[in-house]
């Protein structure tokens, strides 16, 4: 790093390190606390490898989302499946870091609803309103994937909450700090 990410003091000496020993290639991991700072850690096999280290890459506690996502109903002329007439849902995610930490998840969303009403033509085209489009934000550069969870509302009850995707950055070509809008269709079977 080119800043003192570490911000030792004198005051305040280290008074508890643990080691977490991982399986060979995945770097031990290095806990440590000041009463100073907050909790840290770093990835003793791969923090030499990385460049531009922050304050944020060593907090033992990851930042979180903060913002919840945003939804709207979208229309898919080439799904002719709507697995979605008749439900609410709503959505939350989360970060997931290297050595696959994850953060707490964002607020929960706002539900999105179908604006069509009673609309016939749109109420009996299943390609109007069949997916809802959820927008994220993505981590900071030390993050490698977004996690999307939901709910689904049934007679009034809100189910618990399920497993939707898991959304690698580079794979998605996501960059760090940037929006993605992920397309839900409701039509994986979710844990």
């Amino acid at each position: 790093s080119t800043t003192d990410i570490l911000t030792f003091s004198r005051d305040y000496p280290v008074h508890s390190c643990a080691i977490i020993y991982q399986q060979s290639g995945d770097g031990d991991l290095l806990y440590w606390t000041d009463g100073y700072n907050r909790p840290r850690y770093m990835n003793v096999g791969t923090i030499t490898a990385l460049t531009g280290v922050t304050e944020d890459m060593i907090n033992a506690a990851k930042n979180a989302p903060l913002e919840p996502p945003t939804c709207s109903y979208a229309d898919d002329a080439n799904v002719n499946v709507n697995n979605l007439r008749k439900k609410l849902f709503r959505f939350s995610y989360r970060w997931i870091y290297e050595n696959n930490e994850k953060s707490t998840f964002s607020p929960i969303s706002k539900m999105a609803f179908d604006d069509s009403g009673n609309n016939l033509n749109t109420n009996n085209d299943p390609t109007k309103n069949n997916n809802i489009e959820v927008v994220l934000t993505a981590g900071g550069s030390d993050s490698t994937a977004i996690e999307i969870v939901a709910q689904s509302n049934v007679d009034d009850t809100w189910s618990d909450f399920f497993s939707v995707d898991t959304l690698d950055l580079d794979q998605y070509n996501i960059t760090p700090g940037g929006t993605y809008t992920y397309a839900f269709y409701n039509n994986g079977a979710y844990p």
